[in-house]
């Protein structure tokens, strides 16, 4: 039987970057993001997490905020704490 390997790279809270992140993994935003996200995984910005910029992945489960422009692949998802505005490319 074999197992998948999950990758994740997670920001945590009271972490600041700003600039181009880009990475074959998933991504997890629990601090704060400025610039631009692209992965061929998925993104999750949790509760604590904002993000403002421009932002492509497979997938994208948003908790908290964000500002900017999404292009998802599949999915994205809006929790009940999300909060964004911006422009939303889907497909």
């Amino acid at each position: 039987m074999s197992r998948e390997i999950i990758r994740l790279t997670k920001l945590d809270s009271g972490t600041y970057i700003k600039g181009t992140i880009e990475a074959d993994a998933d991504l997890r935003i629990d601090g704060q993001v400025e610039g631009v996200l692209k992965t061929s995984q998925k993104i999750f910005i949790g509760e604590s997490g904002a993000f403002n910029g421009e932002a492509t992945a497979n997938s994208m489960d948003i908790c908290g905020h964000f500002k900017g422009t999404v292009h998802v692949k599949h999915k994205l998802f809006l929790g009940k704490s999300a909060y964004l505005e911006g422009d939303v490319k889907v497909g």
